[in-house]
């Protein structure tokens, strides 16, 4: 196992990757101990459950997600790209564990969502408090707005990638997606201010 990282954490990086690969009716607490090279007995004593394994596989890879693209977000405007292309390069796993979240269609999906949408309302706070963003009369409702946006990206993945011209992972892709949004962003946020003022 990847010795940088505690038993658990090491644990929970091979659930992420076995979930993206198989998704989670094919994935087995014994196939995880197994590509782990652990017992099962030891993913029970940390997790006790594979719902609590999921559970707090979500957390984790989601915290980790939203952290480096809260950092990208508070960085120059200069390596806004060349950060969040980093960032999809280096996080493909984990955009395949979201979307077989979303695609089980379960407690999963509600709970991934719960989690997406507190971070998101986060991001927009620091970024409004940054002066990045504009500042919008109901955050609640543009968080929800940005979070489906995003989750829906990936259940639309292969869709969305196909429309691009190649795999998010590919600089140019990334590139041209991240410029873009960040030109839709103002766009968005300004169309919810005037629909909130009215």
């Amino acid at each position: 196992m990847r010795s940088r990282l505690s038993t658990k954490e090491q644990l929970l990086e091979v659930a992420v990757e076995e979930f993206a690969r198989n998704g989670f009716d094919k994935t087995s607490i014994r196939s995880i101990a197994k590509a782990a090279s652990a017992s099962p007995a030891l993913l029970i004593h940390y997790f006790s459950t594979k719902d609590q394994l999921v559970s707090e596989a979500i957390i984790k890879t989601l915290g980790e997600w939203i952290g480096v693209e809260k950092t990208a977000l508070l960085e120059n405007p200069e390596s806004r790209v060349s950060d969040w292309v980093s960032l999809v390069k280096s996080g493909e796993t984990k955009l395949q564990f979201f979307r077989q979240v979303l695609l089980a269609n379960n407690e999963y999906t509600n709970r991934l969502f719960e989690f997406a949408l507190l971070e998101t309302k986060e991001m927009l706070r620091t970024g409004i408090a940054a002066g990045i963003l504009n500042k919008v009369s109901d955050i609640d409702t543009a968080a929800s707005l940005l979070t489906s946006q995003a989750l829906a990206n990936l259940v639309f993945l292969p869709q969305l990638e196909a429309s691009l011209g190649g795999p998010l992972v590919d600089e140019e892709v990334a590139a041209k997606l991240m410029r873009t949004q960040q030109e839709l962003m103002p766009l968005m946020i300004n169309t919810i201010k005037e629909k909130a003022s009215k």
